[in-house]
């Protein structure tokens, strides 16, 4: 993948996913929520740790 998308392969490289923050979402969903609100929520509340990822 590096050499066919690099930019990809450095965002997944970048990508690191807390447990907690995984609790969250799969405690939220088993409640009802949906996953693409909980996601959409989760990133407009840590826009830096998702701005970390695009560098």
């Amino acid at each position: 993948m590096e050499e066919r998308a690099p930019e990809v392969a450095t965002f997944l490289s970048n990508v690191v996913l807390d447990s907690s923050y995984v609790s969250e979402w799969v405690f939220s969903m088993s409640k009802g929520d949906d996953a693409i609100d909980v996601a959409e929520e989760w990133v407009e509340g840590h826009q830096d740790i998702v701005n970390s990822w695009l560098q």
